[in-house]
């Protein structure tokens, strides 16, 4: 028997068992790697925590250093409580969603997210499903289509209908009202409304009917005006046609009765001509009417027209 052995006997089968008596007593033998109850390589719990990461220590003493690195409590921090996280120097570009706190149709809460467009010279052409950008001009303006739906004109609109734009550069919303383009309906088509800009006079009534082309084309007749010399009442004519009329012999579209001895004003509101503007004084009312006033029997006359 060893020095360092001793016998034991086998509770079971009654042998005899030898046992080191180094091991039972904690003592290290070069051929076991224990000294003291503990492994050297495992190290003991008394052992202090490792100074760095490169020198012989115990693996107790290095699970110290890498404990004492973690941060003292679980959860939210400080950057001082904080492990740090950096993106390596050579990653590649990491999309980033924005998403919103919450969903649609939600109280809105939380700041809001910032938005911006992108300028193109030519705009883009999308098709179904594609995702597009915010469109601005050369100034960050962002663009917006306004998009009228084609329909025929009616009659009888009401106010509420009509809007105006807002600007509020300021800080203040004030009504910003938009140029628009004015149409009228002639009977057949449209027609720009436009204001009077032409007249045609006579100063003092010669003895005829004064018959007159003022336009020799489509034309919106606005004002008529005039003073009446005569005793009695006669009558102005108007003609839709392109050349002179031949007074008692075209019908007239229009007859006017101009009273005696007094101003006279007629206001045909931008009456529609399509062929011409052409007018007349008779004594008589009748279409075929030709009777001629007398000299200066009007005075004063002038028609606007556009």
């Amino acid at each position: 028997m060893a020095a360092s052995q001793i016998n034991t006997t086998d509770t079971v089968t009654g042998a005899t068992v030898p046992i080191d008596s180094e091991l039972v007593g904690g003592k290290h033998h070069p051929s076991h790697g224990v000294r003291d109850g503990m492994d050297e390589a495992l190290g003991g719990k008394t052992d202090g925590a490792a100074t760095d990461d490169t020198g012989t220590w115990s693996l107790i003493a290095l699970v110290k250093r890498l404990l004492a690195k973690l941060p003292a409590a679980l959860g939210q921090g400080t950057m001082a409580q904080s492990w740090r996280v950096v993106l390596a120097s050579d990653q590649s570009a990491v999309n980033v969603i924005t998403v919103g706190n919450v969903a649609s149709g939600a109280t809105d809460t939380g700041p809001p997210v910032k938005a911006a467009g992108v300028y193109n010279s030519t705009l883009p052409t999308l098709t179904t499903g594609q995702r597009g950008d915010l469109q601005v001009d050369s100034h960050a303006n962002l663009r917006a289509l306004g998009t009228l739906i084609a329909a025929s004109g009616v009659d009888g609109l009401s106010n509420s209908v009509a809007g105006a734009f807002q600007q509020s550069a300021t800080g203040a919303a004030s009504n910003v009202y938009p140029v628009v383009l004015p149409m009228r309906f002639n009977g057949s088509s449209w027609d720009r409304h436009r204001k009077a800009n032409a007249a045609s006079r006579i100063a003092s009534a010669a003895a005829s009917t004064n018959v007159t082309s003022a336009k020799g084309s489509a034309t919106d007749v606005h004002l008529v005006e005039g003073t009446s010399a005569r005793g009695s009442v006669c009558y102005f004519k108007v003609w839709n046609k392109a050349t002179v009329a031949t007074v008692g012999t075209d019908v007239p579209v229009l007859v006017k009765a101009i009273p005696p001895n007094a101003d006279f004003f007629f206001d045909l509101k931008g009456h529609y001509l399509s062929a011409g503007y052409c007018y007349a004084f008779t004594t008589g009312p009748t279409d075929g009417d030709t009777g001629a006033l007398a000299a200066g029997d009007i005075t004063s006359f002038f028609t606007t027209f556009a």
